[in-house]
């Protein structure tokens, strides 16, 4: 999952009357919503597995919470004939191999 949030300067659309306020995670089984707590309009990367025929398409970055676990990012994509759908991002171990180059 790739994205990118603009922060600055808004996009058009991003009215709060269009923002989504929950969501499931596609990725899991769990049944229960995930409350949005901070939004932020933007691009995410879909693909088929092995990545092929990727493209962008647009949602929102977000901070989110259930009711059993800490606040999480997650990514729910723009769908305008259904329900808002997400995923909650997770750190991949392989993250830790690589020393932070933010000083």
């Amino acid at each position: 999952l790739s994205f990118g949030a603009l922060l600055f300067p808004q996009l058009e659309e991003t009215t709060t009357e269009n923002r989504p306020t929950r969501f499931r995670d596609q990725a899991s089984s769990a049944t229960e919503a995930y409350s949005i707590t901070q939004s932020w309009y933007g691009w995410g990367t879909l693909a088929h597995p092995l990545f092929v025929k990727p493209l962008w398409s647009r949602g929102v970055f977000v901070t989110a919470v259930s009711s059993s676990e800490e606040p999480q990012f997650g990514f729910v994509w723009h769908a305008q004939d259904r329900t808002p759908h997400g995923s909650i991002l997770t750190r991949m171990k392989e993250q830790d191999n690589f020393p932070n180059t933010n000083g």
